[in-house]
């Protein structure tokens, strides 16, 4: 029987792995799940940022430390990018990717206004409001609306802007390559800044045999679209449970 590989879960900027709570809430409750927190976000914001490369060591350490043989790694916008730097490594876990709303192995195109607005951020309620409520198709719902603005209060100031300025802009497409990983790229169909065209032309030239798929939603999915994100992974995770099932009956 065909046995679903465990899901890493990491986040978006700004935010961290409580953005995850409503598609693990849908997922199977014998599915092992890892949903993590990177350095200067969520339960992390102590911790001192990382540049692109340093975060890819944080998440292999905490699969390392979890002692999972192999999963499925799901990067969100941010984390897309340290999803596929850690699956250049080809380490011997990884089963597949799934890249949300994911920022590109290049540099991450935002305008000088874009920039500039996340810069001004100050960690204020305000600030935060303004951020959640700019990346989302609409608004959320106050809880989850609360709980997006939280974390990205809560997230540190130097982390928050080392990405704006730095992780963002580094250009890992030369050393990305072109991967033969199994990989499901999902767009939101209202997000305003790395929608369908940015996931077709900066990432899946990446991942050849990707799939991609456009569901309901901004920026935000796992908190706008948590019905149409769970379909999503599921069903890619059970594809890969049942193509792994079917190369050990033949071996």
């Amino acid at each position: 029987m065909a046995v679903d590989p465990p899901l890493v879960l990491m986040h978006f900027f700004g935010s961290s792995h409580r953005e995850w709570d409503q598609v693990r809430a849908r997922l199977a409750p014998d599915r092992r799940v890892l949903a993590l927190d990177l350095p200067g976000f969520g339960d992390a914001a102590g911790r001192s940022p990382e540049d692109v490369a340093g975060m890819a060591d944080d998440v292999q350490r905490a699969i390392a430390v979890a002692a999972l043989a192999s999963c499925v790694l799901v990067g969100h916008s941010m984390s897309g990018k340290v999803a596929a730097v850690l699956a250049a490594r080809e380490p011997a876990w990884l089963r597949g990717l799934v890249l949300v709303t994911a920022s590109p192995p290049s540099a991450e195109p935002m305008t000088d206004d874009a920039k500039a607005k996340l810069l001004a951020f100050d960690g204020s309620r305000e600030a935060a409001a303004d951020y959640v409520d700019g990346i989302t198709a609409s608004r959320l719902p106050d809880d989850l609306r609360n709980l997006a603005i939280d974390d990205a209060m809560r997230a540190s100031l130097a982390a928050w802007n080392a990405w704006v300025t730095g992780g963002s802009q580094e250009d890992w497409a030369p050393r990305v390559g072109v991967l033969g990983v199994p990989t499901h790229v999902i767009a939101g169909a209202d997000d305003p800044s790395l929608g369908e065209r940015i996931q077709r032309d900066r990432v899946l030239p990446h991942f050849p045999e990707a799939t991609l798929v456009v569901i309901d939603g901004g920026h935000a999915l796992p908190l706008e679209n948590p019905d149409g994100l769970h379909r999503e992974i599921a069903s890619f995770a059970a594809r890969l449970a049942s193509s792994f099932s079917s190369r050990r009956s033949f071996a």
